[in-house]
């Protein structure tokens, strides 16, 4: 497999997506439109044509027979499978070409990793698989990006001996990738252990050190955000389900030590307009999503007993008022 023949591979499937997506120029009659879509699954055809012979003949025989790789040779095809399916990483937009081939080759080259005791091979690989998984088919998929992103927990325990910078950053982003996974499908318990455990590490002096430049304040605040998404999901076991009372109480406690003392004596106070008008403000510091912050703390405020269920209407009104009114 040379590199010729991967480059001829990724643009056979950028030019495949292309014309399944393209839009039939405008003014065709009923002739012109049909012979424009019997040219385009034309080439749609000789690409996969030519797209299936390489992986038959390139891909299949690596498949059946992993071992036989060199190491040159694994960097090579991890390099292509970086090219079909890739994550953001320091200064590199993800993409994606082709996700179900990059799937098969990353779990491919994780069991050779793992064979051959590459420890930060397997990390790469086991980390991208985590989040292949978790945005190809929704909740569907969830328990496998669970799984595997667990063991790249495993594989970076020690993160100051890991000499690769993109496998450091991947150890470090997976700590936010598990914990929204666990969210997704409905852990709020071990989400919030591992959001104790994701604070604790994204607040070490000595990684921050090692690492100066990696996004740490964003991979705290996409975990402090779920908690908020968190507080909505309560509203759910209302109908049906007893509520998790510890749980609830983690939420609002959480959700209580965003505002000062001052805005939770307005939000739960009798006064409508001062708590509009915090209501307001909130929101238009982060648009609409901070409404869901409010609404969060009035949902764990309530289920606390800290307000009535009328004070949480009137919350759950003014939210809704402020943001899309």
């Amino acid at each position: 497999m040379t590199r010729k023949e991967q480059e001829h591979f990724i643009q056979n499937a950028e030019n495949y997506e292309r014309l399944v997506n393209a839009k039939l120029p405008p003014g065709l009659n009923a002739d012109e439109v049909l012979a424009v879509m019997n040219g385009r699954m034309e080439q749609c055809r000789i690409i996969m044509e030519e797209n299936n012979a390489f992986i038959d003949t390139s891909l299949k025989p690596i498949f059946e027979n992993p071992s036989s790789l060199t190491e040159d040779e694994a960097d090579m095809l991890f390099d292509f499978a970086w090219r079909l399916h890739s994550v953001p990483c320091l200064d590199e937009e993800g993409k994606s070409v082709d996700q179900f081939l990059a799937l098969t080759i990353y779990k491919m080259l994780a069991a050779k990793a793992h064979a051959s005791r590459l420890l930060e091979r397997e990390l790469q690989c086991a980390y991208i698989i985590g989040e292949i998984y978790h945005y190809m088919s929704g909740i569907l998929f969830t328990p496998d990006a669970i799984t595997t992103l667990r063991q790249v927990h495993k594989l970076s325990r020690d993160y100051l001996s890991l000499k690769n910078k993109k496998a450091r950053f991947f150890a470090a982003s997976a700590y936010k990738a598990l914990a929204a996974c666990l969210f997704n499908y409905g852990l709020y318990r071990e989400l919030f252990q591992m959001a104790d455990e994701a604070f604790l590490f994204y607040g070490r002096k000595d990684v921050r050190d090692k690492d100066p430049d990696f996004p740490w304040e964003e991979f705290e605040n996409k975990v402090r955000k779920l908690f908020t998404w968190v507080g909505t999901h309560l509203e759910f076991s209302v109908q049906g389900r007893k509520l998790d009372g510890d749980l609830v109480e983690r939420v609002y406690q959480i959700l209580f030590a965003e505002f000062s003392r001052e805005e939770i004596a307005v939000l739960n106070g009798p006064e409508r307009k001062p708590r509009f008008d915090l209501i307001c403000r909130e929101t238009e510091k982060l648009k609409r999503e901070n409404g869901i912050q409010l609404l969060s703390y009035a949902i764990s405020a309530y289920h606390t007993g800290t307000i009535s269920l009328d004070r949480y209407i009137d919350i759950l009104r003014d939210c809704l008022k402020a943001q899309f009114e």
